[in-house]
């Protein structure tokens, strides 16, 4: 594996410094973008700093009403002059690559034809521009995994994705008689997120990176609007803290095992009835347990270990009227092999247990039968929109290493992920699940979420926007 690793740790354009896995040059990446904004003006390409060594040019998207047909022009630059600039660049031994997707960029190949229209409209850019290489920075929606290994993916985008990728860098090295230069730019969420859960866009990269791992030059992943991250001693990190670059760069220095074993949990359109389960890393079910919020309660509290398995599924039920109650625990070890298991409650007939057993499966009580239905993956974010800093406190309401504290201190303008909870069909404000405590870190401002936005990035996966702002006067 030729890969070297490098951290960002700040939004575009700056980037910082990189790790090397192997005795080459140190470089320093940045992101030229291809849009004018107030806070970061368009600069043309023979103004960027000389410091950096790899250009990044951001971004070629797919054509309107497409996924995979990838068109790039610079937006206000004459080709000529953007193409001699690359050239310019280049005489002065830097790297200029095109960079692929982006957060607002949806990229699918859906089919062998889509897989072979990207490769084609991909190397028409690579050969009217000249550039060095490929950098993918696929996000959201275009990458997610729902089985399979890092080593065997099943999900037919990412194979075709990686298939892709390969054709492009053969075709380029016959082309230009040079390899292709390959980047990734992923979130940690998508790479040291596999250690929390191995699904959806947890550690969903990991099979590209694995599969091209000997033609991937720099592995950059993103240390900001990431949220806490699990480390591989277990522990929890915050983002913006030096404990938290350190633990995400001697994830991917040393490894980590991937959390397969996982959680979920879904509620009716009513709110009435659901369903909880755990399952262990082949995708088996380990645990389940019907819930309820209509007559009385029935709940299931999951624990975790550190690498995202389920150690412990505690029970409860209750009916609003009446003496009858009970309640179980369930533990796991991190393979999800069940280690014990006990129980305690109040019935009909008297009192039950209180019984302890290592280890047992529980006794099944009778449970009513309720249709299942899709799960909703709900990411949520915090936007600072007021002209002033602010300390932010987010709380999910129920705790797992997919939703953990987060505290950061966030300038004008900065946006800082907190995490992800499930949900069935049924919609309920977001700020019920996530509570979002803000002050100002200076001054007396009353400041607070002003608007929820919310972007459908497609039908099971939503994400939201709590924007701060000034409340009152």
């Amino acid at each position: 594996m030729r890969a070297r690793l490098l951290l960002f740790l700040n939004a575009l354009p700056f980037l910082t410094t990189f790790t090397a896995l192997h005795a080459q040059g140190p470089d320093l990446v940045g992101y030229w973008h291809n849009w004018n904004d107030g806070n970061a003006p368009y600069l043309e390409l023979s103004q960027v700093d000389p410091r950096y060594t790899v250009i990044e040019v951001s971004f070629a998207v797919p054509a309107a009403g497409s996924t995979h047909d990838m068109v790039f022009a610079p937006a206000e630059t004459a080709p000529a002059t953007f193409t001699a600039d690359v050239a310019s660049l280049q005489a002065q031994g830097k790297k200029v690559l095109i960079s692929i997707g982006g957060a607002n960029a949806t990229v699918h190949l859906d089919s062998d034809a889509e897989r072979d229209q990207f490769v084609s409209s991909m190397l028409g850019i690579l050969d009217t521009y000249g550039f060095d290489g490929l950098d993918i920075d696929l996000e959201g929606a275009s990458v997610a995994i729902s089985g399979g290994t890092i080593a065997s993916p099943t999900d037919a985008r990412i194979i075709r994705l990686i298939d892709a990728v390969n054709s492009i860098a053969d075709q380029y090295e016959i082309t230009n008689g040079v390899p292709m230069m390959l980047t990734m730019a992923p979130e940690t969420a998508y790479v040291q997120g596999g250690m929390s859960a191995y699904g959806g866009i947890w550690g969903a990269y990991l099979p590209i990176i694995d599969a091209l791992r000997n033609r991937l030059d720099i592995l950059q992943v993103q240390l900001y609007n990431s949220g806490s991250m699990y480390g591989i001693d277990g522990g929890i990190y915050s983002q913006g803290t030096a404990d938290f670059i350190v633990s995400q760069t001697e994830a991917l220095l040393q490894g980590f095992t991937t959390g397969e074993l996982s959680t979920k949990a879904w509620m009716d359109r009513d709110g009435r009835w659901g369903r909880s389960w755990a399952y262990d890393r082949r995708g088996r079910v380990i645990y389940q347990q019907q819930t309820r919020r209509v007559g009385g309660h029935a709940t299931v509290d999951f624990r975790y270990h550190p690498n995202g398995g389920v150690s412990r599924a505690d029970y409860s039920t209750m009916p609003d009227g009446g003496i009858q109650w009970y309640r179980s625990t369930t533990t796991f070890d991190e393979e999800g092999r069940q280690t014990g298991f006990s129980e305690d409650g109040w019935d009909n007939d008297g009192p039950i247990g209180p019984r302890v057993a290592v280890p047992t499966t529980p006794a099944r009580r009778p449970q009513e039968q309720v249709v299942e239905q899709r799960l909703f993956a709900n990411e949520y974010f915090v936007v600072n929109a007021s002209r002033s800093p602010v300390r932010v406190a987010i709380r999910p309401k129920e705790r797992s290493p997919i939703a953990s504290d987060v505290d950061a201190t966030m300038l004008h303008g900065d946006t800082v992920r907190g995490g992800q909870f499930s949900m069935g069909e049924l919609w309920v404000d977001p700020l019920t699940r996530v509570a979002v405590n803000v002050r100002a870190a200076r001054g007396r401002r009353k400041l607070g979420v002003v608007r929820t936005d919310t972007v459908v990035v497609n039908e099971e996966h939503r994400r939201y926007y709590f924007i701060l702002g000034r409340i009152g006067r």
